[in-house]
């Protein structure tokens, strides 16, 4: 299931990534399916690359410019 945030009005989709991150452990969070409305990833980092592979490891394919086609991939 995915998240679109990109509709609700003050969301920054860097906080919510962050924040769903830090409670995945505990709450088992989906936190890694949280991109920004360009396609790509907001966090940065050794995040980034974590959040990045476990996208790929579901099957989530990034283009050239490090975007996820939101029309293929996205809600």
């Amino acid at each position: 299931m995915s998240l679109n945030l990109n509709s609700c009005a003050g969301v920054n989709t860097r906080q919510v990534s962050r924040l769903l991150h830090s409670m995945s452990d505990k709450h088992d969070l989906p936190w890694h399916r949280v991109i920004n409305s360009a396609g790509k990833i907001s966090l940065r980092g050794e995040s980034e690359i974590i959040q990045r592979g476990l996208l790929e490891s579901e099957g989530v394919e990034f283009g050239l410019d490090n975007s996820v086609d939101l029309n293929k991939f996205g809600v």
